[in-house]
């Protein structure tokens, strides 16, 4: 069982993680898992959200599924980093599945989901934008190419 505090609940919160232009998705046959994190939840404890639709199967194989994830992230949840969201999406495939294949699969997707430098490059990204006042980062940001952006930050 996941403790209320790592829980995502609202559905604006499930949304802002699956469209983040900031997030990072990785799936696998099992489970496709996205990632985000934000500069206003910097500290905050990890949170996480289940997405099982009923193409996973009947009521009773849903419920199943997410209580061996719930409890699959309950164990790896102090390796993600403080700020970070993520919402696990079940694939139909995962109702058939033995927990063990499940647990890799679920294992696999966070590790590439949440890389262990994560802080260190936000932190690199919000400290290079901080002293730049708005208008200017929209100027910036408005004449180069998101390519352009991703290579000057890789550059550091």
């Amino acid at each position: 069982m996941l403790p209320g505090r790592h829980r995502l609940r609202a559905s604006s919160d499930f949304t802002a993680v699956l469209r983040s232009p900031r997030g990072v998705r990785t799936r696998s046959r099992l489970v496709v898992t996205h990632a985000t994190q934000t500069d206003a939840r910097t500290g905050a404890p990890p949170r996480v959200g289940l997405v099982v639709s009923k193409a996973v199967g009947s009521a009773v194989e849903r419920n199943r599924v997410k209580r061996r994830i719930r409890g699959i992230l309950a164990a790896r949840l102090d390796s993600v980093p403080a700020g970070t969201d993520l919402v696990v999406r079940a694939n139909p495939g995962s109702a058939a599945a033995d927990f063990v294949a499940l647990e890799a699969d679920v294992t696999r997707t966070l590790d590439a989901a949440v890389p262990d430098d994560w802080p260190a490059d936000q932190q690199r990204v919000s400290q290079y934008f901080s002293h730049l006042k708005r208008e200017e980062f929209f100027a910036w940001h408005s004449a180069v190419s998101p390519w352009e952006v991703e290579q000057y930050l890789t550059a550091f």
